[in-house]
């Protein structure tokens, strides 16, 4: 939605907040006063703005309701002259892109349209929490919400790369932390003003001999001005994870260098710092982890993740617990087997032979044995011829 009806009538916020009883004169002095002045007018007979919400050196945004749908919306409005054309070129890619992309984890741009005096503005979605710049003014916050953060950066980027375009600048001012500290918590990508598509051939957009980005957060192709690529905000993404889990970024101007260094501009030497130096292990971060960090911020390009969903990959597996050990399958009993006999216990003999007294002995009956029986059998044999004999 543009600033015009499909009839070519004016539909300007001036077209809407002029009546006829307006005299010329007031009407362009009221078309020249800035559009805080104007709570409770409406853009496109649409919007209804409500208050100033946001101030930045290039644009200023309001808080507004949609008349139409009842919804809260935010208003960005370019404040600088209409004669900057390279900061207007840029507000309308912002308005371009934001319009063509649709992700839970990029900010939605519903329409767009044109002040009176030539500025631009759009209209997108109305969020509620905290830039993760002012997230991170508290310190460093922990793996399991960096990640969670980081997961979902990468997915606005993904959404983009899939357009074959390039964000090129994103740090933690253009990630935008939703109802933080809660369940709900989830972030999204801001601001593709310098966002590059991969098909275009025209760098105008770029003086010649100027790096694009912040130096803070740029990959190192960027600072040689090598071939941009999806991989370029995966390094981004990697010194932004890097901020979370630290509480600075990987490289700073003010860090120790050599004297060589020390003596190049500021933006020279972080770019300097990016193209050589190794970030500082991050103490006490588990080495897998680590590993993420470190394959993000590579230098060579190639050395990163292949794309977004590789990335992802490794950040599901480091927020999913130790999976369980799975169960032996059940199986049908078998009779158990019969006992082994037991081998015979051997007993030891004792020192002495055990004692007992002689009143509770009872010697075993005694069994007579086979030549017993023989004697006293011939015993009475003899004894009954005798008894014969006397008899007689």
């Amino acid at each position: 939605m543009n600033g015009s009806d499909s009839d070519g009538e004016d539909t300007t916020l001036d077209a809407y907040f002029l009546d006829d009883s307006m005299e010329e004169d007031d009407a362009t002095v009221m078309a020249a006063m800035p559009l805080d002045h104007r709570v409770g007018t409406c853009l496109d007979g649409r919007y209804e703005v409500l208050r100033i919400i946001g101030e930045g050196g290039a644009a200023t945004v309001y808080e507004a309701v949609d008349l139409v749908g009842g919804e809260r919306v935010a208003v960005k409005v370019l404040t600088v002259p209409s004669g900057a054309a390279e900061l207007a070129t840029r507000f309308q890619k912002e308005i371009e892109i934001g319009t063509r992309l649709s992700s839970p984890f990029v900010t939605q741009v519903f329409s767009s349209g044109q002040l009176v005096d030539g500025r631009p503005y759009l209209v997108e979605e109305l969020l509620l929490g905290v830039s993760l710049s002012e997230l991170l003014e508290s310190g460093p916050v922990s793996l399991e919400r960096a990640l969670g953060i980081i997961d979902h950066v990468l997915l606005g980027l993904d959404a983009a790369h899939q357009q074959g375009i390039v964000h090129r600048d994103l740090k933690p001012e253009n990630v935008f932390v939703a109802n933080p500290g809660t369940v709900q918590e989830s972030a999204k990508i801001l601001d593709f003003g310098f966002a590059m598509e991969l098909s275009e051939i025209d760098r105008r957009l770029t003086r010649a001999g100027t790096a694009v980005g912040t130096p803070t957060y740029m990959s190192p192709e960027q600072f040689l001005q090598g071939e941009i690529s999806p991989g370029s905000d995966l390094y981004a993404a990697g010194t932004v994870l890097y901020e979370m889990l630290r509480g600075r970024p990987p490289f700073h101007a003010d860090d120790p260098a050599s004297e060589r260094v020390q003596r190049l501009p500021r933006e020279t030497r972080v770019g300097w710092m990016h193209i050589n130096n190794e970030p500082a292990p991050i103490a006490g971060l588990h080495p897998r982890a680590w590993v993420l960090v470190a394959t993000l911020l590579a230098k060579d390009p190639d050395d990163r993740y292949a794309d977004v969903a590789a990335a992802c990959a490794v950040i599901k597996r480091l927020s999913d617990p130790e999976p369980e050990p799975v169960p032996e399958p059940e199986r049908a009993q078998e009779p158990a087997p019969a006992p082994a006999p037991e081998p015979e216990q051997l007993v030891e003999e004792p020192d002495e032979p055990p004692t007992m007294p002689i009143s509770a002995y009872k010697p075993p009956p005694k069994k007579a044995s086979a030549w017993e029986w023989v004697a006293l059998v011939a015993l009475l044999a003899v004894l009954a011829a005798a008894l014969v004999f006397g008899l007689q």
